[in-house]
């Protein structure tokens, strides 16, 4: 299904991103971020990145999703992002978290699923909140974690609290 909504084309954000075909409507489910291998955090903590070249994204505390190539491993980072993690039926996936519209590319904050010390990575996306650098969910200033933690993973938002319901399909 997400190759009828979705394609990835060069982006000015990163190399190459995912961007809509279709409207994407507030609270309407893009895709599922569940495909990949499961890497634990002791795999994770061998790992070369001085010559690591895939994708990877914290998804619980103890557990890492690496990319297979799938359409979803290819969505940037936006520090303004226009969808947001939720849980439904079908699983892990990210809402519109307003309307999205043809060949609007599709971001997510990647603060919302990385959590361990230390975690930097520069940022160029663009938005007038961009602080140049991305850092872990445990390193952002209290408004940004105010912000984000609504549209986090299930693991951040059960680790820092978050009381009500995530957004919805």
């Amino acid at each position: 299904m997400s190759g009828e909504t979705l394609m990835r084309a060069p982006s000015r954000v990163a190399g190459e991103g995912v961007f809509a075909r279709v409207r994407f409507a507030r609270g309407e489910q893009v895709v599922t971020v569940d495909s990949g291998r499961r890497v634990s955090r002791a795999e994770y903590e061998r790992i070369d990145w001085s010559c690591y070249t895939g994708r990877i994204m914290q998804v619980d505390d103890d557990w890492f999703l690496e990319g297979i190539g799938a359409i979803e491993d290819f969505i940037n980072h936006g520090c303004d992002p226009n969808v947001g993690f939720t849980v439904g039926a079908g699983g892990v996936a990210l809402c519109a978290l307003r309307n999205i519209e043809p060949g609007e590319e599709i971001l997510f904050h990647y603060s919302t699923c990385e959590d361990h010390a230390d975690w930097r990575q520069p940022c160029g996306c663009g938005s007038a909140r961009c602080p140049g650098v991305l850092v872990g969910f445990r390193d952002l200033g209290p408004t940004d974690r105010v912000r984000l933690l609504p549209i986090s993973l299930p693991y951040l938002r059960r680790r820092y609290g978050f009381r009500s319901e995530p957004i919805s399909p």
